[in-house]
């Protein structure tokens, strides 16, 4: 068989599946869409193995979302990954945390979900690259045939559209109505902690965070829950957003070449949101280039100001005003991981947002004075120093 590419606006993302899958192919499938990269490993039509640059698709947040694991778990297990390059759902195996049966049972739905989550793409790339199978599907714990992820996938599309019908924004907060419970669930549960956020007054896209979940998996939810009467959206007057009209004059040609001036000179965060606008306007292999080069510079900047060096964020403001400030539900959930205990390193690596932005919403806090930074002198120094109003060497 021959490597096959193409975009998925001429190609979905469905009829590549059900090629690929009556071919009985083995290879390597790719799909793109902005940031996003999927890789799946195929035997005989059949996914075997399947990565994502997505940190909601991180086996770690998988394990979390499901309650089998707790953060502070996920933290001790990627630290002893760091130094030992053991793969993670071993070393929480070794750890007593999990049973191999419980991280098995969690990468087949991993595998799942990661190619799932592309039926609701409407556009990306995608390229196959042919290869032997290199075992018999007999042989291996882990698979997920193609034709079968079709089937459950179209389903799963049709009942994405019905959900966001009822659901059609995450600002989205919700009263709360217990005595509908049919049975009331186990405190563990994913429903049960569901409604508790409600009660606290937490969007959908908190609670996103908060639950290390995926879209699909924590709207279908939220669905039944609303269904059921157990939770019902609060109304809310929604106001449109405001464009300055030097940034609705801005044409993607202007963007790309005021990103392309701001590279040269080194100003990497205005580069990286001017191509990354370019590219939302006109999406080009030009702008997606660009974007994803600016991008990577950028985070290698802020990992050498903020994570060369072991750092501690301490609240310095009251919990009870962080409650009283306006806040993106990313914001409100990194500042609510800040105990004086966890790392920096540690509070963005657990979280289910990508790195690049975790780093620079903790640099806003700094700017901001809501945070400080408890530095240590070495990776095996317990003395530490305060750097209350310094930027990081």
């Amino acid at each position: 068989m021959k490597g096959l590419f193409g975009d998925l606006q001429t190609m979905p993302i469905e009829e590549t599946i059900v090629y690929l899958g009556k071919q009985k192919a083995s290879g390597t499938l790719n799909l793109e869409r902005g940031w996003i990269r999927k890789q799946l490993r195929l035997q005989k039509g059949t996914i075997v193995n399947a990565s994502s640059n997505d940190p909601r698709e991180f086996l770690g947040q998988f394990l979390i979302n499901l309650g089998y694991i707790t953060e502070e778990q996920f933290h001790r297990a990627y630290e002893t990954q760091k130094q030992t390059k053991i793969f993670l759902g071993r070393i929480l195996i070794m750890t007593g945390a999990v049973t191999e049966e419980m991280v098995l049972s969690v990468l087949n739905l991993k595998m799942r979900e990661t190619l799932f989550e592309t039926f609701l793409w409407e556009d990306g790339s995608f390229a196959f690259l042919p290869e032997r199978a290199q075992a018999t599907l007999s042989e291996l714990k882990l698979s997920a045939p193609m034709l079968e992820i079709y089937a459950d996938g179209k389903q799963r599309k049709e009942q994405w559209k019905t959900i966001r019908q009822l659901l059609p924004s995450t600002d989205i907060q919700f009263r709360v109505s217990k005595k509908n419970f049919a049975e009331i669930p186990s405190k563990t549960s994913l429903d049960a902690r569901i409604v508790q956020l409600a009660e606290e007054n937490h969007s959908i896209a908190e609670m996103a965070l908060q639950l290390h979940a995926t879209d699909f998996f924590l709207f279908q939810h939220i669905y039944a829950l609303v269904k059921a009467g157990i939770l019902s959206p609060k109304t809310k007057e929604t106001s449109s957003l405001n464009h300055s009209e030097e940034e609705e004059a801005s044409s993607s040609k202007s963007l790309l070449q005021r990103a392309h001036s701001c590279l040269k000179e080194g100003e990497l965060r205005e580069a990286s949101l001017l191509a990354k606008r370019a590219h939302a306007r006109t999406p080009t292999a030009e702008t997606l280039a660009l974007s994803q080069s600016t991008e990577s510079h950028l985070l290698q900047e802020l990992r050498d100001k903020w994570l060369e060096q072991k750092r501690t964020p301490v609240l310095t403001i009251p919990v009870e005003q962080i409650k009283q400030l306006m806040l993106t539900a990313p914001e409100r959930y990194l500042l609510s991981r800040v105990d004086g205990k966890r790392s920096l390193s540690a509070i963005i690596h657990v979280s289910p947002l990508r790195e690049v932005e975790a780093i620079i919403f903790f640099e806003h806090f700094w700017e901001k004075g809501w945070v400080k930074f408890l530095q240590s002198e070495s990776a095996d120094s317990s003395t530490k120093k305060t750097h209350p109003s310094l930027p990081p060497p």
